[in-house]
């Protein structure tokens, strides 16, 4: 009877045991999740925090630089495919000092902007201009990201005519021969091929994604 008893008593201390088990797993498992999730918030709130800032951050390096940003663009937009940029650049200081030697030789005393106008230059000037301020951008864009902890970071520009967006800060950085291999692999991209050549040691520029009207209508609708 005592053994009968003593049995009993095993088995419903067992049982305790194992439901407290249970209900500490519970616990343990809700408290996991909701950590996750916790932490995912705010992560993502993070996340968009970082966005705002570094767009802000941006934003203000293109409105204190002015009429040049302006003139830039304008340049890019027209001769992207013509400039051969080098792919592996990783400063412009060099760049910066080869356009200002050169721009001084042919243009003593002038200020661009002021006395003369970029496409008053000669065409070495102008690939020289061109060069300079695409390495300057790209890399205050990438230097930019990595402070703000961000993979990517880009400067599009929207096309209303052919309902597309064009990077002109393209955080991906591809090379020439990175896009012919990706062309390759998704033939989508042809419909907007600008060739520039299938060079590795060369940046491609001017790459340009579709956003059509009917399918993203509130982008289009400013």
């Amino acid at each position: 009877m005592a053994v009968t008893s003593l049995k009993k008593t095993q088995t419903l201390g067992f049982k305790l045991s194992m439901l407290i088990l249970a209900f500490l797993l519970i616990v343990l498992g809700s408290c996991g999740v909701l950590t996750y999730f916790n932490q995912m918030s705010s992560y993502r709130e993070q996340c968009k925090a970082n966005l705002r800032d570094v767009g802000e951050y941006l934003e203000n390096l293109i409105a204190a630089d002015g009429e040049d940003f302006v003139r830039y663009q304008t340049y890019f937009l027209e001769h992207y495919g013509d400039v051969d940029i080098p792919f592996d650049a990783d400063e412009y200081v060099s760049y910066r000092t080869n356009y200002e030697r050169l721009f001084h030789t042919e243009y003593p005393g002038k200020t661009l902007g002021a006395d003369i106008e970029l496409d008053d230059l000669s065409d070495e000037v102008k690939r020289a201009y061109l060069i300079y301020h695409q390495l300057y951008w790209l890399l205050t864009f990438q230097e930019a990201g990595t402070s703000f902890d961000l993979s990517y970071v880009y400067y599009i520009l929207p096309d209303s005519e052919t309902e597309s967006d064009i990077y002109i800060i393209d955080g991906t950085h591809l090379s020439r021969a990175d896009h012919i291999e990706l062309m390759n692999e998704n033939p989508y991209y042809a419909k907007f091929d600008h060739p520039q050549g299938e060079e590795a040691e060369y940046l491609y520029l001017g790459d340009q994604v579709s956003n059509e009207r009917d399918e993203y209508g509130v982008k289009w609708a400013v």
